[in-house]
């Protein structure tokens, strides 16, 4: 008291003199000489702060200091209660890494709990080895007590945890082949397994459900995500989250860029409001929002969303937050007129595909660079570039085996034959463009169509030509689409000035370009006098 009197080396933490700390040469002072001259006064002193701290509700603190004495058993028994509330509360993968690195492991094993939470923070930082290292770990231990106690009742509940934990392997690995039966399998044999479980693995079936372009199965299944996260007293906000950021790309694919905005913004301030602004949750927000923004040609959202994005590690998240990163980060790049940087970044982004193992990282931001080359005039450039990566530039090779490839193929290979065959490559995308509408895929409808429009213009057909445009622009019109019209304004904007709309299309139009009176664009100019 009469330290804090005299204003004597304590720092206040709060308005009422009630926090305070040590100024920080003064509490390294302490710490040391302490460590130093009274080690066992020093520990002792550690374990009963951390004994006051939990008790009174500081959680966090309290584990760290026990940390610190070496406090095993009560680090361990914190850290078994807290450690799903830090993952699937609070969101605090790190902290949840930190504390297990600092354990031993015999005190892990007597808590599955510790073990399992661990490798479900490894499992988002795509410590892909360390996941497996650590169900192997508790297989051994599940096995174990299988031989010693058959009855035990932790063996049911490790099954439950390792095939969770399997499946979040598979899914943040970016393996969605029979993700989605395995699944619903897991649903079914665990029906009463923790709410949080249940919403992850639901999260899990939406997200493979939007690989294999089931929307519809994927969006009920975020909704069922949400619903375990409010199951219980407490709310489990990583899940919820998650099913946010999920429902965003199931829309995003739809090509419902409006509903999958108010997805991420949901989410975004879920984050804001319950989680301390937890930096990964947000990424996972703003990497859609950033991506919606450049479409929606809000560029002072997509600088925002770009510049935070921007701290975030590169090992974090699911494959789809890493690609809409780097392309919202190389798109902004690209409107900046700095196409140098921007294919720069989207070299970064494929290395870290590779590094990670993600195919499908390496492959999207490969075909996006290769379509921006064509947008360029480096032809030659995007050939080779689609060579590298298997992207069939002729269109005839396009290998329907492999959907990811041929959906490449088509949105950027096709890019490049159709200066080389154009009548064969406006052919060839109008299978492409059927699917994508029988699939109910506009925004990938719309991109192909405008593909198509450049394929006939470049074969002499001008009709064909201001057909596929204005099919382009009534999508546009319907779902908000803007930028992806600018992106091809040099190549298509003449053609605008031909076309003749009926009076619906016209007013559709109309109310589209006028929701972007900021846009300077000869495109835009023309549909807002229509």
């Amino acid at each position: 008291g009469k330290l804090r009197e005299r204003n004597m080396f304590l720092i206040p933490l709060d308005r009422h003199g009630q926090w305070c700390r040590f100024h920080h040469l003064v509490g390294e002072y302490f710490r040391e000489r302490g460590h130093t001259r009274h080690p066992k006064l020093a520990r002792d002193a550690l374990v009963a702060g951390a004994r006051w701290l939990y008790e009174h509700d500081f959680a966090e603190e309290a584990i760290d200091l026990a940390l610190r004495a070496q406090a095993w058993e009560s680090a361990a028994q914190w850290i078994a209660d807290n450690a799903v509330s830090i993952n699937h509360q609070k969101g605090y993968l790190r902290t949840n890494l930190n504390w297990m690195n600092a354990l031993p492991r015999e005190w892990v094993d007597r808590h599955p709990v510790i073990r399992s939470s661990y490798a479900y923070a490894l499992a988002f930082f795509s410590e892909r080895q360390g996941v497996l290292e650590q169900i192997n770990l508790m297989r051994e231990r599940r096995d174990q007590l299988q031989t010693s106690d058959p009855g035990h009742a932790q063996i049911a509940e490790m099954d439950c945890s390792i095939e969770h934990l399997e499946m979040l392997h598979l899914s943040l690995s970016d393996h969605h082949i029979d993700a989605q039966a395995r699944a619903e399998h897991w649903l079914e044999r665990w029906p009463d397994a923790a709410a949080n479980l249940r919403g992850d693995v639901w999260n899990i079936l939406a997200w493979a459900a939007k690989s294999s372009g089931e929307i519809d199965i994927g969006l009920r299944a975020t909704e069922q995500a949400r619903c375990c996260a409010r199951e219980g007293a407490e709310t489990y906000y990583y899940v919820l989250v998650w099913s946010h950021a999920l429902r965003a790309l199931l829309l995003m694919k739809r090509g419902d860029y409006r509903a999958a905005r108010e997805a991420a913004r949901e989410g975004l301030q879920l984050v804001q409001e319950h989680t301390g602004k937890n930096p990964f949750l947000s990424g996972m927000c703003r990497s859609v929002l950033g991506c919606i923004a450049y479409e929606f040609g809000d560029r002072e959202a997509l600088a925002e969303h770009v510049d935070y994005c921007l701290n975030l590690p590169d090992d974090f998240g699911q494959a789809d937050f890493m690609i809409l990163r780097y392309l919202a980060q190389a798109r902004m790049l690209f409107l900046r007129g700095d196409s140098e940087n921007a294919v720069e970044t989207l070299l970064q982004g494929q290395a870290v595909g590779r590094n990670h193992g993600l195919h499908r990282v390496t492959l999207s931001l490969a075909a996006e660079q290769c379509a921006w080359l064509c947008r360029l005039g480096r032809i030659d450039s995007a050939r080779e570039i689609a060579q590298q990566h298997g992207i069939a530039a002729d269109m005839q090779s396009a290998p329907e085996s492999d959907p990811l490839l041929a959906d490449k193929s088509y949105r950027a290979g096709s890019r490049i034959y159709l200066r080389e065959a154009p009548e064969q490559a406006a052919q060839a995308l109008s299978k492409a463009i059927a699917y994508c509408a029988r699939r109910e895929f506009a925004h990938r409808q719309a991109e192909l169509l405008l593909a198509q429009a450049c394929a006939h213009k470049h074969a002499g057909n001008r009709k064909e030509a201001e057909t596929s445009l204005k099919q382009a622009l009534v999508l546009g019109g319907r779902y908000g689409y803007f930028q992806m019209f600018l992106d091809e304004a040099d190549e298509l904007g003449e053609l605008l000035t031909a076309i003749e709309f009926d009076d619906a299309q016209k007013a559709q139009l109309r109310v589209w370009s006028k929701s972007f009176p900021n846009a300077r664009c000869r495109s835009s100019s023309v549909l807002i006098q229509t």
